[in-house]
């Protein structure tokens, strides 16, 4: 019963920690399942917050104004937020590019398994 209550804490505590960094669910879910580790992660992520570039308070991603230095954030500062591949959308170079680097990766695999093969048979 001890156990149970101890690790029903963790996932509370990884909820209110995860409340402040805006991932209330994923502080609660990294707690009930993890416990301890749980807690080491969510204290560990950044949430849905990046640094402001002029006073270094963590705020919103989506913010335009820091709410610390009120300094005007602009959309060159969510460059970090990594662009997703979209096929439909992308021009025959960025498709060649996308499937070049896939087989190059296949390759580069299938001669990794084949050296440590040679050398283990």
């Amino acid at each position: 019963m001890v156990f149970i209550l101890g690790w029903l804490s963790f996932a509370l505590i990884c909820a209110a920690i995860g409340s402040k960094k805006g991932e209330i669910v994923s502080g609660f879910l990294a707690g009930a399942l993890f416990g301890p580790l749980g807690l080491l992660f969510t204290l560990g992520s950044s949430g849905n917050r990046k640094p402001c570039p002029f006073c270094k308070t963590q705020v919103h991603k989506e913010a335009t104004i820091c709410p610390a230095c009120r300094s005007e954030l602009f959309a060159a500062t969510n460059s970090c937020v990594k662009k997703s591949f979209i096929w439909s959308k992308a021009t025959e170079e960025e498709k060649w590019f996308f499937v070049a680097k896939r087989v190059a990766f296949v390759i580069f695999m299938i001669f990794v398994v084949l050296v440590f093969y040679v050398r283990i048979g």
